[in-house]
């Protein structure tokens, strides 16, 4: 719920461009009001809405499921999803459309947003060519982890405006060096992978953990081993 709702306040901040108003706010001369309608121009603050756009998923569990019932209930969007291991079936039930291809996808979408785990699978599966295949103009969101998406191939398609914009809530390498043109980049929002970081979702983490070692004190199985091959071989 957490990171899907930080997804979701990315999406809004890309559309309405909030941060870079924000900058042009505390550019404002002192006293000069007239200056509002030329800082609109001079920051390109002229968003748009998310009502009716076109969300692309990479990656459909709990939280890409999450993000997309929460766009189509609230925005109306449509929404496709890219993920092997979810039926069609399944994403219908919660309002996505199935893609077998990631590449069938791009070309339909404005915006991205990436929701699925780093393997050797999906390390660097969104690069130069498929920036390319996205919509000019397309916005792009990472809450999942860094990698998946080519950080250097992205820097360059937002320098040539292919790309509008990316919210980043994490990086190849964390901490990123704070000199990365990435992070300097006018049209890049980037938090310090945070997204699932609520006073909720950190109740939640304490009851699991809890409830984790009870299980097991009490020689029931326990839900989330990080070490599930020891369990099998009893």
């Amino acid at each position: 719920e957490s990171v899907a709702e930080l997804a979701l306040a990315f999406l809004l901040n890309l559309a309405r461009r909030i941060p870079r108003a924000q900058a042009a706010m505390c550019s404002l001369p002192k006293g000069d009001i007239g200056i509002l309608s030329a800082l609109l121009k001079q920051y390109n603050l002229t968003g748009f809405d998310l009502e009716g756009k076109t969300l692309g998923i990479i990656g459909t569990g709990r939280i890409g499921s999450t993000l997309a019932k929460k766009c189509i209930a609230a925005f109306d969007m449509k929404v496709y999803g890219y993920d092997p291991y979810v039926s069609a079936a399944e994403m219908k039930s919660f309002g996505v459309i199935k893609v077998d291809r990631l590449t069938e996808m791009l070309p339909k979408i404005e915006f991205l947003t990436v929701h699925c785990p780093l393997t050797e699978e999906t390390k660097g599966m969104v690069g130069k060519k498929e920036l390319a295949l996205l919509k000019k103009g397309v916005n792009v969101v990472n809450t999942a982890r860094g990698g998946i998406i080519n950080e250097k191939d992205l820097y360059e398609a937002l320098t040539l405006g292919h790309v509008a914009g990316a919210a980043l809530d994490v990086f190849e390498i964390e901490p990123p060096d704070p000199e990365d043109p990435l992070l300097k980049h006018p049209n890049v929002l980037a938090t310090p992978h945070y997204a699932g970081t609520t006073e909720e979702s950190l109740y939640r983490i304490g009851i699991v953990m809890v409830e984790e070692v009870v299980n097991f004190l009490q020689g029931k199985p326990v839900r989330y081993p990080v070490n599930p091959e020891v369990l099998k071989a009893k």
